[in-house]
């Protein structure tokens, strides 16, 4: 495995964790749901940005 695709993985694996994590809240207020949605949507661009980077 090239340093690359480690450290794909190594953001695959962290993000999983974090989406984890944020699914076992329970019921979030509003405001807090609000950052969880801007944090899955760092996370979904940091994946089309390794892709994109993948396929150079």
């Amino acid at each position: 495995m090239d340093a690359r695709a480690a450290k794909r993985e190594a953001h695959q694996i962290a993000a999983d964790q974090i989406r984890q994590f944020l699914r076992s809240v329970d019921s979030p207020h509003a405001p807090e749901q609000a950052d969880h949605d801007r944090i899955e949507a760092a996370l979904l661009e940091l994946a089309e940005a390794h892709d994109r980077r993948a396929a150079r």
